[in-house]
C-alpha cells in the first residue's frame, strides 16, 4: 500500500509538472513569444516540486510526528531537493523584481498546505483551497510569460480570463473528487458548500463563459480554446459520476495538453 501511494505521488508529480510546461508554452504561443529552454525547465521543475510537497503533506495527519512523515518519506523529499536546486540555477538569471514576484507564488504553495494560520493551511479555509488553485495556475501560465519576457499584448486580459474560467471548471471537477475528503476535514469547496449535483451545474456557467471570451482572443486558435473549453464544461457537468474512474485525474489534468497542442497546430498551420 505504501509503495503504490508513493508511486502514485511521485508520478502525478511528474504529469502535472508536464501540464505547468504546456500551460506557460500555451500563453507564449498566444502570446508569440519565443520561450526559452531554460524557462521552460524551470516552470517543470518548480510546478514538480509543488505537488510533490502537497502530496507529502497530505499525508500528515496519518503521522503522529513531522519527523516519522520525513523519514517515511525520505526519497520524495530528495527529489524535491534536487528539483529546488535546479530552480535556483535557473532563479539567479531572472532579474530582482521578478524574483520577489516568484517569492509570493512560493509563500502561497506553502502556506497551501502547511497548518501556518492559527493552525490552519490554506486550503482549509472555505473555497480558499479552489481560489488558490485558480490563482497560481493563471500566474505561471499567464502572468509569468508576460513578465519574464516583458510582453503584454492588446489582448493579455482576454487570455486570463479565458484561462481563469479553463482552470475554475477543472478545480471545480477536482474538487468533485475530493468531495468525501473534503467533508471528513471539513474544508469548505463548492461541491462540499452546495452539494455535487449543484456545484456540477456551474459548468454551464463557467463554460459559455471560456467559450465566449475564448473566440474574442484571436480567430485563428479561438476556436481550438473554445473546443478545449467545451470538453472541460463536459468534464466538470460529468465529474460526479466520472470522478471514481482510474485516470479521472489525469484524463482532467490531460485537456491542459490538449489545448497546446490545438493551440500549437493552429498557430502553426
Amino acid at each position: 500500500m505504501y509503495i503504490s501511494s508513493f508511486m502514485a505521488t511521485l508520478i502525478y508529480s511528474f504529469f502535472i509538472s508536464i501540464c505547468g510546461v504546456a500551460f506557460f508554452m500555451e500563453s507564449c504561443f498566444q502570446m508569440h513569444i519565443e520561450y526559452k529552454t531554460g524557462d521552460i525547465i524551470f516552470i517543470g521543475a518548480s510546478t514538480f516540486v509543488t505537488y510533490l510537497f502537497d502530496g507529502v503533506m497530505a499525508k500528515y495527519k496519518r503521522y503522529n510526528n513531522f519527523i516519522a512523515l520525513l523519514k517515511d518519506n525520505i526519497f520524495n523529499l530528495l527529489l524535491m531537493l534536487a528539483a529546488t536546486l535546479v530552480c535556483l540555477y535557473y532563479v539567479k538569471d531572472y532579474n530582482t523584481d521578478f524574483n520577489i514576484y516568484l517569492l509570493h507564488l512560493m509563500v502561497l504553495s506553502v502556506a497551501y498546505s502547511i497548518p501556518v494560520f492559527g493552525g490552519r493551511a490554506l486550503r482549509t479555509i472555505p473555497l480558499l483551497k479552489t481560489i488558490l488553485i485558480i490563482y497560481v495556475w493563471v500566474i505561471v501560465g499567464t502572468v509569468l510569460p508576460s513578465k519574464l519576457y516583458h510582453i503584454q499584448p492588446a489582448n493579455f486580459s482576454n487570455i486570463i480570463w479565458e484561462h481563469i474560467f479553463f482552470i475554475a471548471m477543472l478545480a471545480i471537477a477536482f474538487d468533485m473528487r475530493d468531495y468525501e475528503q473534503d467533508l471528513r476535514e471539513k474544508i469548505g469547496t463548492l461541491p462540499t458548500l452546495l452539494g455535487e449535483k449543484r456545484a456540477s451545474y456551474s459548468a454551464f456557467i463557467l463554460g459559455p463563459l471560456a467559450v465566449v471570451v475564448a473566440m474574442t482572443i484571436n480567430l485563428d486558435y479561438g476556436v481550438s480554446l473554445a473546443v478545449a473549453d467545451f470538453s472541460a464544461m463536459l468534464i466538470l457537468f460529468r465529474s460526479p459520476s466520472l470522478k471514481t474512474s482510474a485516470g479521472f485525474a489525469y484524463f482532467t489534468d490531460g485537456m491542459i495538453l490538449v489545448r497546446l497542442f490545438l493551440v500549437w497546430w493552429a498557430v502553426k498551420y
